[in-house]
């Protein structure tokens, strides 16, 4: 398997299981995504895409927040004390 990160700023230092993931042929994978060509964006963002349409992939959500409360949700992201994504939902009239 393939473990590819982007980015974690609550645990910059992570422990891994190096001799499961040595005995496994494990392979890890880290990405800048700032830095990435066009063309593998849009290859990422197809990947991701097809993985959960297929129920492959799930994201674990944190908290969500109206428009009017995005306030609170950079709060929520400040403080580091969050498990997943916080999202700001954005309605058009």
């Amino acid at each position: 398997g393939v473990i590819a990160a982007y980015g974690s700023m609550s645990c910059p230092e992570p422990k891994l299981p190096f001799y499961s993931m040595m005995f496994n042929s494990h392979i890890l994978k880290t990405v800048y995504v700032y830095e990435i060509s066009k063309l593998e964006r849009r290859r990422a963002i197809s990947d991701i895409t097809n993985w959960l349409i297929a129920g492959r992939l799930s994201s674990k959500i944190d908290s969500k927040f109206n428009l009017f409360q995005t306030h609170r949700a950079h709060q929520l992201v400040e403080t580091g004390k969050k498990f997943g994504s916080v999202l700001v939902e954005v309605s058009s009239p």
